[in-house]
C-alpha cells in the first residue's frame, strides 16, 4: 500500500494567485494562448500576461481567517476559478514567489517593505 493523493477535476476558467501581506490582499490571474499553460500556468510562464482580478468578499474573508489561524502574515495562495465563478483553494505557500512581472508586483513589494519595517516577525 502506498500513499495516494486524489483531486477533484476542476473545469477551470482561469487560475488566480492571491498574495496576502498583513491586512492587504492582492489577486492576479494569468491570461495565455499557450495550450500547455492553460492546464498549468507555470509550464509556459513566458506566454502569460497578467491582470489584476477581484477576489469575492467571502473567499477573501475565509482566506484571511485561514492565514490568521496559521499565523501567516505573508502567503502566496493559488486558486482555480471554474466557469460558474466558484473559487477552488489549492494551496497557501508561506514562501511563495511574488516578484515576477504582473501588474501588482510593485504594490506587493511596498506591502512587504512596510511589513519588514515593523518590529514583529514576518
Amino acid at each position: 500500500m502506498a500513499p495516494i493523493l486524489l483531486q477533484h477535476r476542476i473545469d477551470k476558467a482561469f487560475d488566480a494567485r492571491v498574495t496576502r501581506v498583513d491586512g492587504r490582499v492582492f489577486a492576479v490571474a494569468p491570461r495565455t494562448e499557450s495550450g500547455a499553460a492553460q492546464l498549468d500556468w507555470r509550464v509556459d510562464h513566458a506566454a502569460n500576461t497578467w491582470q489584476a482580478v477581484e477576489i469575492p468578499a467571502e473567499v477573501r474573508a475565509r482566506l484571511v481567517v485561514l492565514l490568521d489561524r496559521l499565523d501567516l502574515r505573508f502567503a502566496a495562495c493559488d486558486f482555480s476559478v471554474d466557469h460558474d465563478g466558484r473559487w477552488w483553494f489549492l494551496e497557501a505557500n508561506p514562501a511563495g514567489q511574488w516578484a515576477w512581472d504582473h501588474p501588482l508586483r510593485d504594490q506587493i513589494t511596498t506591502a512587504l517593505a512596510d511589513a519588514l519595517t515593523q518590529e514583529r516577525p514576518l
